[in-house]
């Protein structure tokens, strides 16, 4: 199954934003979120029972999570309480880890933290990265995140790896073109063998049309 949020057209024009699965197969999609709020960048966890979700429900962006079979009334659960977006339960199914806007900076950035599955404090992992809260992946060794760096010719684009357990992360390689920050600007394989990074390369040609007039 694959999980994805989609909008779709309200009354007064308004869009209403929300969860739906669809098989990897094919075929129509069901929708599991029931809620008018905007519920989205879904992410499942380890058991499948549970599907993830930045939710406005509240007001303020909150992690929930709904049960994969779909949402009925009482199901869904707040995770966080100050504030979290994109969420990613760690592979041994102990913790959620999930992103929070940082307020009162002049650019965009974000931190990364961590929460028991089953409630409890929550821990900052990623102090800060210049980012958006989804450009990062998590797997069993480790956090992959997109962050800038200065250097000589201005501001690079590079991912950093922050192994479990530590607290100084690394700079893995430079992103050639600015990553895309709509959406996941960085996915790691399962096996952690490879990095897939989504970048905007933006280039003009030169044409000359024959027989303009």
């Amino acid at each position: 199954m694959i999980a994805f949020d989609f909008g779709a057209q309200g009354g007064e024009d308004a869009v209403i934003v929300g969860i739906y699965v669809i098989s990897a197969s094919g075929g129509p999609p069901r929708r599991l979120t029931t809620s008018p709020a905007i519920d989205a960048t879904p992410t499942w966890s380890r058991d499948g029972r549970w599907i993830y979700s930045a939710s406005n429900r509240t007001g303020q962006f909150q992690v929930w999570k709904v049960p994969s079979s779909g949402e009925e009334a009482g199901s869904a659960r707040q995770v966080t309480r100050g504030g979290g977006s994109t969420a990613i339960e760690s592979t041994d199914g102990k913790y959620v880890y999930f992103a929070r806007r940082l307020s009162g900076t002049p650019d965009p950035q974000n931190s990364l933290w961590r929460i028991p599955v089953e409630g409890g404090d929550e821990e900052v992992v990623v102090e800060s990265f210049r980012s958006t809260p989804g450009s990062w992946d998590l797997t069993a060794e480790g956090i992959y995140f997109v962050d800038q760096r200065p250097s000589t010719s201005g501001m690079q684009w590079v991912v950093r790896f922050l192994a479990l357990g530590q607290q100084h992360a690394t700079d893995l390689a430079r992103l050639r073109h600015p990553p895309y920050l709509g959406g996941p600007a960085v996915s790691v394989s399962s096996d952690g063998r490879f990095l897939l990074s989504t970048q905007s390369q933006g280039e003009s040609d030169l044409m000359l049309v024959e027989a303009f007039r």
